[in-house]
């Protein structure tokens, strides 16, 4: 069994983080729906580069929730496990996250001066993401009230993913993934709601210290591509990359070229 550690956050959640590898510390956060076994291709293909802190989001796998929630305090999870690497790992760490995930490191990476590099693996905002609109809000509300989950959780792969029917039939026809993916459910409308309404400020990056490479998959959804160049020209410095042939989910598609990027990234102390 892999070693774990359990993180209080500020709001007394405990944070479930999976621990693997040797090297450089490299935190690891995924996306909406998802939690940390989403990455074990990759924490494969890595190799044994980094050591690798997988954790589980709050109200995803092994993490505990809050009935209060606000992205302010997903970024103080991420903040407390940086807070509990100290010891053994007292000095920077590298930070790398998929999705939603990359809306938390932002905000955390804002409040600490711990981390050396940030790569943030197509994050969503809604100026430009035309499937976070108010209709399929309502709709996913509707069913979160009437504790239809599973219409929530394919309101989401149709309106917000971008899934074809046939696309979602084929993911039920796996009942067992299926199941938990619709035992997360309850969590993705308040995500969608934070992704519509994320400020983007003038100033809100100020300050914000490590280098930073935002990836993008050569076949992903043009509105997301026009998401990250907002947020790259927002964040001075950052830089964007592409993968060849991918679309969001790299690290289950192609997860070699994935951490062939990141190795290549972290190694090299965030230099382009």
């Amino acid at each position: 069994m892999a070693p774990a550690l359990s993180v209080t956050s500020a709001d007394g959640t405990e944070i479930h983080v999976e621990i693997s590898g040797r090297g450089p510390p490299l935190i690891v956060v995924h996306g909406t729906a998802e939690d940390h076994t989403v990455f074990d291709k990759l924490r494969d293909a890595l190799g044994g580069r980094f050591r690798l802190y997988m954790m589980d989001r709050r109200g995803r796998g092994k993490s505990g929730d809050h009935p209060q929630y606000s992205l302010e305090r997903e970024a103080e999870d991420l903040l407390a496990v940086i807070g509990a690497m100290d010891g053994p790992v007292d000095g920077p760490v590298n930070l790398f996250a998929h999705s939603f995930g990359g809306l938390c490191a932002l905000e955390a990476a804002r409040r600490t001066d711990r981390l050396s590099a940030l790569m943030i693996y197509e994050v969503p905002i809604a100026p430009v993401q035309e499937a976070y609109h108010r209709r399929a809000i309502e709709r996913m509300t509707l069913c979160f009230f009437a504790g239809d989950m599973e219409a929530l959780f394919e309101i989401y792969l149709g309106d917000f993913v971008g899934l074809p029917g046939a696309a979602i039939d084929k993911a039920r026809n796996n009942p067992a993934n299926w199941a938990e993916r619709v035992a997360r459910a309850p969590s993705l409308l308040r995500e969608v709601v934070v992704v519509r309404n994320y400020p983007l400020l003038a100033g809100h990056f100020d300050g914000l210290a490590p280098p930073l490479r935002f990836l993008q998959g050569e076949n992903t959804s043009r509105a997301m591509k026009k998401a990250l160049g907002l947020l790259a020209r927002a964040i001075p410095g950052a830089d964007t990359v592409e993968l060849p042939g991918q679309g969001h989910v790299a690290m289950l598609s192609a997860p070699d070229l994935l951490a062939a990027e990141m190795i290549r990234f972290f190694e090299g102390g965030g230099r382009p």
